[in-house]
C-alpha cells in the first residue's frame, strides 16, 4: 500500500519543516526517522481498522480521519511528551484520539 501521508506533510504538522526560496520543504536531519514512524503509524492504524481499510487508498483518496490518525500516531512516536497518544489502540479506549476518530469506520468484532 502507498504511504498515506507524506514526510513533508508530517514535518509541516510537527512544525519542524524548513522551506527553500520556492516554498518547498527542505530535507531535515530526522527525515529517515520520520519516514519509519509514518510506516509504523500507518500499519498500526490500518491494523486497527481491520477489514474497513482499503488497500487501494492513496494519499489523495484515503479518508481524512485515517490520515489524521496516522499523523497523531507519528506525533506520539516523535515527541516523547506525546507518547500517551499511542495508548488505547490494542484495547480500544474511546478517550484515545486515534480510536475516537476511527471507531465509526471500524466494524466491531467479537473475540
Amino acid at each position: 500500500m502507498a504511504q498515506l501521508i507524506s514526510t513533508a506533510f508530517v514535518k509541516q504538522a510537527l512544525r519542524i519543516a524548513e522551506y527553500d526560496g520556492d516554498g518547498q520543504v527542505l530535507p531535515h536531519e530526522d527525515d529517515a526517522v520520520i519516514s519509519a514512524y509514518i510506516d509504523a503509524a500507518q500499519e498500526a492504524v490500518l491494523r486497527y481498522l481491520k477489514d474497513a481499510a482499503d488497500e487501494a487508498w492513496t494519499e489523495a483518496t484515503a479518508p481524512k480521519a485515517v490520515r489524521q490518525a496516522i499523523l497523531i500516531a507519528v506525533q506520539g512516536m516523535y515527541d516523547p511528551d506525546q507518547m500517551d497518544l499511542l495508548g488505547g489502540l490494542a484495547h480500544p479506549d474511546p478517550k484515545n484520539p486515534i480510536v475516537a476518530m476511527l471507531s465509526m469506520m471500524r466494524r466491531p468484532t467479537l473475540a
